[in-house]
């Protein structure tokens, strides 16, 4: 006697199948798209803090090559040869020395590192603005403003001196912060403030991360409520709005 066994070949999914299986997904993708966001957004931030190091060795060695000179931020000199700090230190960068050519950004090529990744405006080569204070902007041949010293800086662990800022598309519009909070850190002595210097450094009001404006700390990470900063001494910190002191951008 034989047996015949039949095999029983399973339909297809149900609605209720589908159903579970689109909101697992929907679940799923709630959970890891989140995560995702955070890791690209670190990546970049961890990218732009690489960047100010390496403008960090750039300026020592301007210095020791300058007599301990820091750079201007921008420099009008005599018969039109202008320069901004981003294309005096992309020589010390990639040993390449550029002409500055004003507003015309394609002809201004700067070394990558002043490009910031967490900045969205399309276009424009340098990210970063300079201590107006330490990086004067001047013109004049020779220079109305001297350069300031690197070993006159007496704590350097306290002072910031290149930051998150200018989104210009090209030239040297914003090249240094010359105000902050109505305080003018590029004249005003720490010792001839009349505020708390413990006072924290307000955010400019209506700035977003997205237009060109310059001359601004731009507060364009961490969902816009921080920014990066290269001190005197090197390191490179994050801090939050509220976090940076006017005590970190005042010179003794």
């Amino acid at each position: 006697m034989s047996i015949n066994y039949t095999k029983k070949r399973r339909g297809a999914f149900t609605l209720v199948e589908l159903l579970t299986v689109i909101v697992i997904i929907g679940i799923l993708a709630a959970i890891i798209l989140p995560v995702v966001s955070k890791v690209r957004e670190s990546a970049k931030i961890a990218k732009g803090i690489s960047n100010l190091r390496q403008i960090g060795a750039a300026l020592t060695l301007y210095a020791a090559n300058n007599r301990d000179q820091l750079p201007y931020s921008y420099l009008s000199g005599a018969g039109g040869q202008n320069t901004v700090f981003a294309l005096t230190l992309s020589g010390y960068l990639d040993n390449t020395r550029q002409t500055y050519h004003g507003s015309d950004s394609s002809l201004n090529h700067y070394n990558d590192v002043f490009k910031d990744p967490s900045a969205t405006v399309p276009g424009g080569s340098l990210h970063f603005s300079a201590h107006g204070g330490l990086m004067p902007s001047t013109s004049g041949n020779p220079p109305a403003t001297p350069q300031v010293k690197l070993g006159s800086i007496t704590d350097p662990a306290r002072l910031a001196i290149i930051m998150d800022g200018s989104q210009a598309d090209g030239g040297g519009a914003g090249a240094s912060i010359g105000t902050v909070g109505g305080v003018k850190i590029s004249t005003t002595r720490l010792a001839d403030y009349s505020g708390n210097p413990d006072d924290p450094v307000p955010a400019s009001a209506g700035l977003t991360k997205d237009n060109n404006k310059t001359g601004y700390i731009r507060w364009r990470v961490r969902g816009n409520t921080a920014a990066k900063f290269l001190f005197v001494d090197g390191h490179v910190a994050v801090k939050k709005i509220g976090e940076l002191k006017y005590s970190n951008l005042l010179v003794e």
